[in-house]
């Protein structure tokens, strides 16, 4: 599920408003992770966003070894003013958009972003 983001324009990075649903626990981790944001740069006016990337790595603590992840969904904090406002959606008092193109998002059976324990980041696309 290649998310080709290379060719796509920057306001096209993110689904339209509506496009895809928060179930309880990915709200609550929303919520969680907007909260340490403001925590961190309280000045600043955050929309969270779950964002596809087709590989992922991470570096093994205290190593140099990289770990591939694979692909998935992390989350991520933006800065208002770069995301449009028809991208953004405001669920139970969280402003949230969904870095994830409409070749992934489409392929999805239910078009949900929910958790899981077992996943690498938390969030999962359903």
């Amino acid at each position: 599920m290649a998310s080709n983001f290379i060719t796509m324009p920057p306001e096209d990075w993110f689904a339209l408003a509506g496009t895809l649903r928060v179930s309880v626990s990915a709200l609550q981790l929303a919520r969680q992770f907007r909260d340490q944001a403001r925590q961190a740069v309280p000045d600043e006016d955050w929309v969270v966003s779950f964002d596809w990337a087709d590989t992922r790595r991470v570096r093994e603590k205290g190593t140099n070894e990289w770990r591939d992840v694979g692909a998935g969904l992390d989350i991520a904090a933006y800065e208002r003013w770069k995301i449009s406002d028809t991208r953004i959606q405001s669920i139970d008092g969280v402003d949230i958009a969904f870095k994830v193109s409409p070749q992934v998002y489409e392929r999805s059976a239910e078009r949900l972003i929910g958790t899981d324990e077992t996943a690498f980041s938390g969030p999962v696309l359903r």
